[in-house]
């Protein structure tokens, strides 16, 4: 399955990779984009970060990553849902200035 990802609800602007701004200790970053399912089936989606892609390695314990889009939500073959992403830094985090990661977003027609 495929998926397409847009910064806009009109669909033209892609995203290419989230910029969680400057997160300090104990905060929470979030942005909103929409995911589109360009399929002719109905998909579930669930999103996971990848820890093998982190830089530094390591710093993902500090991190808490979540979204709003419930794995038992079926997302529509042609259309476009809108998702908040939120990144919640740890008020102990130490040694971490930049930070990068992977979103996972797997896909199924059956729930998960």
């Amino acid at each position: 399955f495929d998926l397409q990802f847009y910064w806009d609800v009109t669909q033209i602007q892609s995203v290419e990779n989230i910029d969680w701004g400057t997160l300090e200790p104990g905060a929470t970053g979030d942005v909103t984009l929409y995911v589109k399912n360009p399929n002719p089936l109905g998909v579930y989606l669930c999103a996971a970060w990848d820890e093998a892609t982190w830089a530094p390695p390591g710093a993902e314990q500090y991190f808490t990553f979540s979204w709003d889009q419930p794995g038992d939500r079926i997302l529509k073959a042609g259309y476009a849902q809108r998702v908040n992403m939120h990144l919640q830094v740890h008020p102990d985090i130490t040694g971490v200035e930049n930070f990068t990661f992977d979103i996972i977003i797997n896909v199924d027609d059956d729930p998960y």
